[in-house]
């Protein structure tokens, strides 16, 4: 059913162009971004789940059972 509608848009693949780069500079920005972080960073982000600490935003803490 797309295929047709599709087929029948003059000028649609300049879309699934753009769309396509889109999805790609996000991808590499964020592999390229993943590159760069601090390892101190990195640490205290895996830690965050785990933690049982009170952050001075957060009121309650967040407890693991």
């Amino acid at each position: 059913m797309f295929k047709q509608h599709l087929a029948g848009a003059i000028g649609v693949d300049v879309y699934l162009m753009i769309s396509l780069f889109i999805f790609l500079a996000f991808f590499v920005g964020v592999v390229i971004r993943l590159f760069f972080y601090d390892k101190k960073e990195i640490d205290e982000i895996s830690r965050l789940p785990l933690s049982d600490t009170i952050d001075e935003n957060n009121v309650t803490p967040v407890r693991v059972y």
